[in-house]
């Protein structure tokens, strides 16, 4: 009789460990209302339906644009493994604005810009920025202070997706550097032009954006005679950059 029980106890610890074995991770999926549901994830579509199956093998279905995110903890191991679930907002107003480096053959430069706009789709956005170029940093040339309308879209609908972002405007430029006027020698006078700019880059998360591109910037500068004020010369001049820039969109 008492190895009876002994048995029956034995097969009974054998069988709890085998049940709790085979659950040995389980999912909690946290939803933006502040709700946690645990089980197992049986599929997941990002832009589409989250299924998970509970404890007591209910089946349970949840829109992906309700989940903020998704950890998966095992027994045993204090790491987790979480997922961050596509959350962009892909309709409304954006704002983005971006630090560049200009670099080409003529000189480096730094630039800051800024754009405001309407998200009409994922794949179309268009608004309008500003910014303030430096082309030549230590050079005798003023800044360009553009303004610009521009398109930009994101490729996919994932936590971590490519971009497209072009603008086209013109680009003011102060007479003189610093409101400079010399009065014994030539004086460069500049005068602003039109200006274009491509990138493609990728957005990781929501909020942070890398890219690569080009700038393109019309102006011209003429030479004269500050003494006398007769004319020197004129240049056409059209900065060719490779832009490499870091952003912020919120």
């Amino acid at each position: 009789m008492k190895s009876t029980i002994i048995s029956t106890i034995w097969m009974c610890l054998v069988a709890m460990q085998t049940a709790f074995g085979q659950e040995e991770c389980r999912d909690r999926v946290h939803l933006h209302n502040g709700s946690v549901l645990t089980g197992k994830i049986i599929s997941y579509e990002e832009g589409g339906t989250l299924v998970m199956e509970s404890w007591n093998g209910a089946e349970m279905r949840v829109p992906s644009v309700n989940v903020r995110k998704i950890v998966q903890r095992c027994k045993g191991d204090r790491n987790r493994l979480s997922q961050r679930p596509y959350s962009f907002s892909e309709h409304g107003w954006y704002h983005a604005t971006s630090l560049l480096s200009l670099s080409g053959q003529s000189g480096f430069g730094l630039g800051l810009q800024h754009s405001s706009g309407f998200k009409l789709h994922r794949w179309a956005s268009v608004g309008l920025g500003v910014g303030i170029h430096q082309f030549n940093i230590g050079g005798t040339s003023p800044a360009v202070y553009p303004v610009f309308a521009e398109m930009r879209g994101y490729i996919s609908r994932r936590p971590i997706s490519p971009y497209f972002a072009f603008g086209a405007g013109f680009g003011f430029s102060p007479k003189h550097k610093n409101g400079e006027v010399i009065i014994d020698g030539p004086v460069e006078t500049w005068k602003g032009g039109w200006m274009a700019q491509g990138q493609l880059g990728y957005r990781v998360g929501n909020h942070f954006t890398v890219h690569l591109g080009i700038h393109l910037q019309r102006r011209s500068r003429a030479y004269t005679n500050g003494w006398w004020s007769s004319f020197v010369a004129n240049d056409q001049i059209l900065h060719k950059r490779l832009d490499i820039g870091i952003g912020i969109l919120l």
